[in-house]
Formats: C-alpha cells, sequence, structure tokens
C-alpha cells in the first residue's frame, strides 16, 4: 500500500484509513468478497417510520450518532459508530457482520467527542449501488448541491442542523495534495479559516457567504469510484 508523505502536515492515523478504505471492495478482489448484507441503508419516503438512535444502540452500543439527508424522493437515516478500532468497521457493518460495505465511523482516538471541532466520518461507496456514502457523489452537481444544503445530526441529547458548505475532491496519488481538512482540532478559529481557504482549489461546489466563527464541523469521507486513491470531501457546518 501506498504510503503518503506530506511535508507541511500531520498525518493522522485515519489517512492510513484514507488509503486502504476502497482497496478492499476494488473490482481486483470482489471474488473474493461477499455482497452486502440487508443493513445497508435505503432512501425511504418522508411517510415511511424511520429507525431511531436507539433502535441501533439495542444493536451494537458503539452507535453514538444518527445522521440524515435529504432528497426528492425522501430520507435516509444512517447510524455512525464512534470506535477505537476503526479498521474492523472498514469490513464490518452496525450489526458486526461481515459486510464489504462496512459502516460509517469515526475514529475515536483521533476525533474524542470532547477534544475535536471538526468530527470526521469515513464510509464506502459503490460502483453499482446506492450504499453508505455513495450518494454523496450528486453534490458534485450543483444543482443538487443547492437544493439539498443541510443535514441533520443526531446523539443522546440533541439534533443539530448542519449546513453543507463545500465538496471537494482529493486525488491522494498526488504528492502535493492538501491534507489539512483532515485536522481533527484547529487551535484557533483563524486556524479553520485558513484550512477553509487551502482547501479552495480542490473544491468541486462551494457555499457563498458561508463563514467559519467557531462553529462545529463536520467532514464525510468517501472513495470516487472512479479512481482508487481518490477522495470526495463533503464539509459542513453546525448551524447556530
Amino acid at each position: 500500500m501506498r504510503r503518503l508523505r506530506k511535508k507541511n502536515a500531520v498525518i493522522f492515523t485515519g489517512v492510513a484509513i484514507l488509503s486502504a478504505i476502497c482497496i478492499a471492495i476494488m473490482p481486483s478482489v470482489e471474488k473474493k468478497i461477499s455482497a452486502p448484507s440487508s443493513r445497508t441503508f435505503q432512501w425511504r419516503s418522508f411517510e415511511e417510520e424511520q429507525d431511531t438512535l436507539s433502535d441501533y444502540q439495542t444493536i451494537n452500543n458503539e452507535v453514538k450518532y444518527l445522521i440524515e439527508f435529504q432528497n426528492e424522493d425522501g430520507m435516509v437515516q444512517m447510524p455512525i459508530l464512534v470506535s477505537s478500532n476503526p479498521d474492523y468497521y472498514m469490513l464490518h457493518n452496525v450489526d458486526k457482520e461481515y459486510d464489504t460495505m462496512g459502516a460509517l465511523f469515526i475514529d475515536e482516538t483521533q476525533c474524542p467527542d470532547n477534544g475535536s471541532n471538526n468530527r470526521i466520518v469515513f464510509g464506502h461507496s459503490s460502483k453499482t449501488k446506492d450504499y453508505n456514502f455513495t450518494f454523496l457523489k450528486e453534490y458534485a452537481q450543483k444543482e443538487y448541491y443547492d437544493r439539498f444544503g443541510t443535514l441533520t445530526l443526531s446523539d443522546d441529547i440533541s439534533s443539530r442542523t448542519y449546513q453543507i458548505v463545500s465538496f471537494a475532491r482529493y486525488d491522494l496519488d498526488d504528492e502535493d495534495v492538501y491534507l489539512g481538512w483532515h485536522n481533527n482540532l484547529f487551535a484557533t478559529d483563524q486556524d479553520a479559516r485558513n484550512m477553509f481557504l487551502e482547501t479552495k482549489p480542490y473544491l468541486l461546489q462551494k457555499t457563498d457567504g458561508a463563514v467559519y466563527s467557531g462553529q462545529q464541523i463536520l467532514t464525510l469521507v468517501t472513495c470516487d469510484m472512479s479512481a482508487e486513491n481518490a477522495r470526495f470531501v463533503l464539509t459542513a457546518l453546525e448551524v447556530f
């Protein structure tokens, strides 16, 4: 596996996960793996009953968040696990069953709840099915990005709305690619604003007028399945 070396960036454990997260489901190894389980999350109409956070927590106590997106067809809710063993959830689902689509997860050692102002969530994409974070690629289209610009993140205490502020693509085979968006903790608000400035060359879409002023940052990372070592990154800011 290719290792990443950056001159002026701190490389976190999660970046190694970025290098591996797609490899397990590339076509060259499809013959060795099983199909995704029935708990791969599907879009539902607004009228259909949705699962709750507690429903998932009875299955797996590492589920800490529920993320919700909407589009013209309905909504999708997906659990996010917070784990000190993130490699496990690359190839296991929320039921702890072997699953090539894995689960959505936060690396607890990288992003502790009490010490991170950027929550970084990883999830697989698929070439053939709308599983997990596959749909994030729709945000590359301006019409979709403009129409569905918010998401909801819930925990045991509250439900919070986030405004999507950018959608970017990073080619990790580029030795000079910027990885500052993968920083889980910005010491000052200006450090965070500098990060947003540095990401501009990589943006496919952005929200004009969005300003960072101390909000919680949410970063969603998935594979661009058209290239082995490229990643789509959606960034959102909590709405005060």
